[in-house]
């Protein structure tokens, strides 16, 4: 998105709470537009769950609560737009499974189908900082026991 729009123009954290309600939708687990915005407002006023002050969520009925639905909503057709409406995703969490699957990956702390270690290891490593500082496709044969 922002690599077509400007920060200075589209808030961070208001096309963020648009994305997440987008998200939600494409993905088949909606959420009430209400809940988006109450947990957003929640999270940008220094509300955590480990925080005990009292937390007073928007009142539906108050112009506040309008502004943020209407910002929101706009938002979302922004984006949608800027997508061209093209909000399919290909999650390649699948296809890391298929391939480790294919390669037989044994592992010690693995189960009965020889996965759950490797795809451990594989989730561990899409999260690391050399990868997100390399983007580079770390060796993986170093990593696993394959059979051939």
């Amino acid at each position: 998105f922002f690599t077509c729009h400007s920060f200075t123009v589209f808030h961070r954290n208001k096309i963020a709470r648009a994305c997440i309600f987008l998200s939600a939708k494409v993905e088949e687990q909606p959420r009430r537009l209400e809940h988006v915005i109450n947990t957003a407002h929640f999270i940008l006023n220094n509300g955590t769950p480990a925080n005990p002050r009292v937390y007073q969520p928007l009142d539906p009925h108050s112009e506040e609560y309008k502004k943020e639905v209407e910002e929101l909503i706009r938002n979302e057709t922004i984006i949608l737009q800027t997508l061209g409406f093209e909000v399919t995703v290909d999650h390649p969490h699948t296809h890391v499974v298929r391939a480790v699957q294919q390669l037989k990956v044994t592992n010690s702390s693995s189960t009965e189908g020889g996965t759950s270690g490797g795809i451990g290891h594989v989730n561990d490593l899409a999260r690391s900082s050399y990868f997100m500082a390399t983007q580079k496709s770390p060796p993986y044969h170093l990593l696993f026991t394959v059979q051939t």
